[in-house]
């Protein structure tokens, strides 16, 4: 089985892979934890960790830290994709971003568990640059598209978009099932996403998500365009 956990928000990111191995850890008590990174691993040694599913062997759950960082271990990895979804082994891949080698491998596979955890981007020339963000949060489609473009005017790409906006609605999410001391968000933050649920259920903010999770995988595949998809998004769907 395969894990994929990325994004530039590293301490949310990382906070939810350090739950995922204690899950996995209260669910295999015998399987042997291995983390590896970029600099104790080699393609050799990642092959053969791959490999090793026989019937009578530990089970083992890898923790793989950004080792696509690894030049040796990139192509390695890409080949390897197919094989991690299908073993009975559980592997972590944490990454700040997901090359496009990558990415079109992991497009193949319908089992993977990918999340993704951005964080929003200092936009140019903006004083606010949560405007965006609030007014998506609170459902206000023609403001929400004003922003949009007053931004992109100013020079502000698709991904730094992307990720103010799916930063809001996964900090949305989060205020559904986790009080604010475990949510890792600010008392700002989150009392703004808790005084938004009476606008929001936790099945919209979680489609919204899964909404934005396709477009970001599909523009990165050449299957669609990043500004279009985020001009849909913001015009036409209900919120």
């Amino acid at each position: 089985m395969l894990f994929i956990y990325h994004g530039n928000d590293h301490e949310r990111r990382d906070a939810a892979v350090a739950k995922l191995l204690q899950v996995l850890r209260e669910k295999r008590p015998q399987a042997e934890v291995n983390k590896y990174n970029s600099e104790n691993i080699t393609a050799q040694s990642l092959d053969g960790l791959v490999r090793q599913s026989g019937l009578f062997e530990q089970k083992t759950i890898n923790s793989l830290f950004k080792i696509s960082e690894n030049k040796e271990v990139q192509d390695t990895l890409t080949t390897m994709i197919s094989q991690m979804v299908e073993s009975d082994n559980a592997f972590i891949l944490i990454e700040d971003s997901i090359g496009k080698k990558i990415e079109k491998e992991i497009a193949k596979h319908d089992g993977i568990k990918i999340s993704v955890f951005e964080s929003p981007q200092v936009l140019k020339n903006q004083s606010n640059v949560f405007a965006l963000a609030d007014a998506v949060l609170n459902k206000k489609n023609d403001v929400a598209w004003k922003q949009y473009q007053e931004f992109k005017h100013a020079g502000s790409a698709d991904e730094e978009l992307f990720g103010i906006i799916w930063w809001q609605l996964k900090s949305l999410a989060i205020s559904f099932t986790t009080d604010q001391k475990d949510s890792g968000l600010k008392p700002f933050v989150y009392s703004k996403c808790q005084r938004a649920q009476s606008q929001w259920s936790k099945q919209q903010a979680l489609t919204a998500l899964s909404e934005l999770v396709s477009m970001y995988h599909n523009s990165r595949r050449g299957l669609v365009s990043f500004e279009t998809e985020l001009e849909r998004f913001l015009l036409s769907r209900t919120f």
